[in-house]
């Protein structure tokens, strides 16, 4: 029998992924801003903010919601979890951003 936890938990979950359909019909402008209005977010509001409340509301965050399979296909690492990847992409950019300059 499932607890009332759990029932929360899914209805969270399909709330979720239901609104995360609504917003990619939301058209969104060069910068990434959205032209129409989404829930409580107005026009203009950058779609990095609102995927950022969808990180903290959906189990997985926002890259199970993008790459909703478990796995994904890597040419370098063949198949493999997209949490792991995910990771592993933004350390990988983040050194490329910040890495150290090399002396003349």
């Amino acid at each position: 029998m499932n607890s009332l936890y759990d029932v929360v938990l899914k209805l969270n979950e399909t709330l979720c992924e239901a609104a995360w359909e609504e917003l990619g019909k939301i058209p969104v402008d060069d910068d990434g801003n959205i032209l129409e209005r989404f829930g409580t977010w107005p026009v203009g509001t950058n779609r990095e903010v609102i995927w950022k409340k969808f990180d903290e509301l959906y189990p997985g965050g926002v890259i199970k919601l993008m790459f909703p399979e478990e796995r994904i296909w890597s040419p370098e690492k063949s198949w493999c979890d997209v949490p792991l990847l995910a990771e592993e992409l933004l350390v990988e950019t983040h050194y490329k951003l910040h890495k150290p300059k090399e002396a003349p």
